[in-house]
């Protein structure tokens, strides 16, 4: 059986040793989830004011009582209008099955109901599957960082549409 759970305190720590078992930003993966959980520490506080983070929010997808995948999402003070994506995974075993397409869509939606104008994401240019899978989900490339010769940063975001409704003028998400 397949679930999606908001992250909480009970899987915080295999949460983080899963995803810096995979991702070299050890101390960004550490305070986002400790943001996310409310776990804050001096640390993790001065970290979320250096880099403008407003709030942090991340998920589980479990296939019985296993983690499978997870995905979190951040909002930025100075960037009210953008949803970024935040330390999207899949355990290698599960990809290529529609998992990732559905996490990115479950963010979506999540974007949507806040509002926001678009969902914005970075990967390195190495990660070409993930590259990839967010062309074919809508984003585009808008920005690269080459940090050096053999490595790069993309920056990908995807304009998230709505309709108006004509009697007061509220979005409604396409």
């Amino acid at each position: 059986m397949f679930s999606i759970k908001k992250l909480t305190i009970q899987h915080y720590k295999r949460t983080i040793k899963i995803l810096q078992s995979y991702f070299s930003d050890k101390s960004d993966i550490r305070y986002l989830v400790e943001i996310s959980v409310d776990k804050i520490t001096q640390q993790t506080s001065t970290w979320k004011r250096k880099n403008k983070i407003k709030s942090c929010t991340h998920y589980i997808l479990f296939y019985n009582s296993s983690i499978i995948g997870i995905v979190g999402h951040y909002q930025k003070y100075n960037e009210p209008e953008n949803l970024w994506v935040s330390w999207f995974f899949i355990q290698p075993k599960y990809r290529s099955l529609g998992f990732g397409k559905l996490l990115i869509n479950f963010i979506t939606c999540i974007a949507k109901k806040l509002k926001k104008s678009q969902l914005k994401l970075y990967t390195n240019s190495s990660n070409k599957k993930a590259n990839k899978l967010y062309v074919n989900l809508g984003f585009t490339l808008y920005h690269k960082y080459k940090i050096h010769p053999d490595y790069e940063i993309r920056f990908f975001k995807k304009k998230l549409s709505y309709k108006k409704d004509t009697k007061d003028g509220t979005r409604i998400r396409n």
